[in-house]
């Protein structure tokens, strides 16, 4: 509430989730088949909101556009996919903060928003046109 901008919140959102992990009971897939089915139907569908959620960001930041999607909703499942390798290791008291710096860049460059200004330094982005570059080169 109160972000304007589809970088901001998408940053929160992923960061949000990642300390989530780290808190002290997060639910790990083995935990997962103890759960009965009406919870897991509850739980579930709490994942299914994040996932609107991040749908709805990424959309709007398509529309101003902020990213450059192929299609929203298949990169709101990829983005919390590429976040849940990391629950184990946060949920074990791994470092939260270096966790955040590795997965809020790969997200932002996974969507086309690496930073304000993707060449402003070397980054996902840079590469990608250099490669580009190279590729109508040897064209």
């Amino acid at each position: 509430a109160g972000m304007d901008d589809p970088r901001d919140m998408l940053e929160t959102v992923v960061e949000l989730v990642l300390l989530e992990f780290a808190g002290p009971h997060p639910v790990t897939p083995p935990v997962m088949s103890l759960i009965p089915n009406a919870t897991k139907l509850e739980f579930t569908s709490q994942l299914n909101e994040l996932e609107d959620v991040v749908y709805r960001i990424l959309v709007e930041g398509e529309k101003s556009g902020v990213f450059r999607l192929i299609d929203a909703r298949s990169a709101s499942r990829c983005i919390l996919g590429c976040l849940d390798p990391h629950r184990q290791v946060l949920a074990d008291g791994g470092p939260v903060d270096e966790v955040i710096s590795m997965v809020v860049p790969f997200v932002m460059g996974a969507v086309g928003a690496l930073d304000r200004d993707p060449h402003a330094e070397p980054g996902c982005a840079a590469i990608c046109d250099a490669g580009e570059e190279n590729l109508s080169s040897e064209s």
